[in-house]
């Protein structure tokens, strides 16, 4: 009998111990890494020498980060691959416009963190224009995987008659229009400014053509999806956005 009872309490204590041991570990585990993503696209992401994410968006996504004391790690991809990889959930993060896929598998921020400019750029003597629709008739340089906040829908609709060039990368791009191989480029400005820092192109001019808001998008298989979006919004919202994009 005393042996049973001994057997019984030694039972108690290690179940109770493995119970404390339990509620350990799970009070220190902390949040789900993020696994974010970025368009390839200097100066806003891009892949340094060495191999590490670097870039306007990349800074942003360090404060934020570091704020909501969430572990996270990054890259930057092409288009297409980006695209892919939150559709099939390789990346749960990215800050990106606004596009139909995005409802089906992730959150979208109610607030753009930045606004980017889309712009039209064209070689001396060609005639300015000031909105998508003055492209029509007219040849067009774009880059590969982007969609310009939709307005591709409009430029790969046969009866508006813009005839697109593809270009792989924006440096291949801006070759292309230097080359004559179109009369117009359409690129975000911040990217575009990199690009030409390297080569600039003489009598080049250029015309925004919108403003394309860009969103925080988290992937909606992360733990707690709607509560870890609402953190971060009322995260961004406090930062210095501004200096961070520039480098300050």
């Amino acid at each position: 009998m005393r042996s049973s009872v001994l057997i019984l309490l030694f039972l108690a204590a290690v179940t109770t111990r493995g119970a404390f041991a339990a509620a350990e570990t799970s009070d220190s585990v902390g949040p789900a890494v993020i696994v974010a993503a970025f368009n390839d696209a200097p100066p806003m992401a891009y892949t340094t020498a060495k191999g590490r994410l670097d870039g306007a968006l990349y800074r942003v996504s360090r404060s934020l980060f570091a704020a909501a004391g969430i572990p996270w790690k990054g890259a930057s991809y092409p288009a297409p691959r980006l695209v892919k990889g939150l559709q099939d959930g390789s990346f749960n993060f990215s800050m990106l416009v606004r596009m139909p896929f995005l409802d089906e598998c992730c959150l979208v921020s109610s607030e753009p963190v930045i606004v980017q400019e889309p712009r039209v750029y064209f070689l001396g003597g060609t005639a300015p224009v000031a909105r998508k629709e003055d492209l029509a008739g007219h040849s067009l340089i774009v880059v590969n995987g982007y969609t310009y906040a939709g307005m591709i829908s409009y430029f790969r609709d046969p009866a508006n008659r813009v005839e697109l060039e593809v270009a792989e990368n924006l440096d291949s791009a801006f070759r292309m229009l230097a080359a004559g191989r179109a009369e117009y480029l359409l690129s975000y400005e911040a990217n575009a400014r990199d690009s030409l820092s390297y080569r600039p192109i003489a009598t080049l001019d250029s015309r925004v053509i919108g403003r394309t808001p860009v969103y925080l998008v988290l992937s909606k298989t992360y733990p707690d999806a709607a509560a870890t979006m609402a953190r971060l919004e009322k995260l961004v919202k406090a930062m210095n956005i501004r200096a961070l994009m520039a480098g300050d």
